[in-house]
């Protein structure tokens, strides 16, 4: 299961807590009741937690009520329908507390997953170590949410700029194909000011091209290549490509590369599994795309060279400060 932009995950893992239960196993598998308790415990948590968000937006519109400020009023209104009905957090107050409760009670819960499932894999239990890492699995992911990571995948559009000429998803990993064309991929997102861009790609054999992402600094668009004949880095500064102080060295094999972009107002790095490959400090107007692009303006994108193929396995944005935005789907 993935979720998109602030989406909380209570409900998703109070329906975890409902796995059948443990309670009468055996004493040589401790952890199987454990993990009972503790998901016992993590539904109280997050309850109280709820109720402790519930109580501030009830204070929030109080004091509204008594300014008789009614836009105020009919804003916490309906965040407070969002957050009960969509499990949206609300904007009218602080969600910090909220969200490090979570945190916290998430990674209690998680560690006893952890500590079931090996119990259950020494003791031949394939099939409900299976379910349970299911679960784990479901709650990891909810977790980023709490990290402040937006998952990008769900929010790629293969309708639209021809990408689905050479881009699919197959389950949670998209794909581009060789082809005859570029078919850029746009991300129904638009980045906030500073941010961290995760990539884990690899390379599918048979191309030995460039794979391309297309991200914001400032107010300007630039234009990343990763591997170009091994050269990584930005690729356009003031017009010209390639072969400026803004690239490095890198290679994208058969095995898993992790690229993090981070971009702050003070420059942009790139590093590839932790070693720093490409750095800019200089001012955003000095970086463009080459030419016109045909991507809607402000969001983000990927491509590959027509001589090249790679699996996109993973594809998420941190907020370091600012907000982002997720773009809708055009309708038809």
């Amino acid at each position: 299961m993935r979720y998109t932009g602030y989406l909380i995950v209570f409900v998703a893992l109070l329906q975890v807590c409902s796995f059948p239960s443990f309670a009468d196993e055996p004493a040589t598998r401790p952890a199987l009741p454990k993990l009972d308790k503790a998901k016992e415990a993590y539904q109280q948590k997050a309850e109280r937690a709820k109720a402790d968000l519930l109580k501030d937006l009830d204070t929030k519109e109080a004091a509204a009520r008594a300014r008789g400020d009614k836009a105020a009023v009919d804003t916490i209104k309906s965040e407070r329908t969002s957050f009960v009905e969509k499990n949206r957090l609300p904007k009218s107050v602080v969600v910090t507390g909220y969200e490090s409760r979570m945190k916290a009670a998430i990674t209690e819960l998680e560690a006893v997953y952890t500590t079931a499932i090996k119990e259950l894999v020494r003791t031949k239990m394939d099939d409900d170590a299976t379910a349970l890492q299911k679960e784990l699995d479901a709650l990891k992911s909810g977790a980023d949410i709490f990290a402040g990571w937006v998952d990008l995948i769900d929010l790629a559009d293969l309708t639209k700029h021809d990408a689905a000429v050479r881009w699919k998803k197959e389950g949670d990993v998209l794909k581009v194909d060789g082809g005859k064309n570029y078919a850029p991929l746009l991300l129904r997102y638009l980045p906030p000011e500073e941010y961290e861009l995760q990539i884990i790609i690899d390379r599918i054999p048979g191309g030995d091209d460039c794979f391309e992402v297309g991200t914001v600094f400032g107010d300007h668009r630039c234009f990343m290549v990763i591997d170009t004949g091994g050269v990584t880095g930005i690729a356009y500064l003031d017009g010209k490509f390639r072969g400026n102080e803004t690239m490095g060295h890198n290679h994208i094999g058969a095995d898993p590369v992790d690229l993090r972009l981070i971009v702050k107002k003070t420059g942009v790095t790139l590093t590839a599994d932790g070693k720093e490959v490409s750095k800019y400090t200089g001012k955003a107007d000095r970086l463009s795309e080459g030419g016109p692009s045909e991507i809607e303006v402000g969001a983000l994108y990927l491509s590959a060279a027509p001589n090249a193929g790679f699996h996109v396995k993973s594809l998420r944005l941190k907020v370091i400060s600012g907000k982002g935005k997720i773009l809708p789907v055009e309708k038809k």
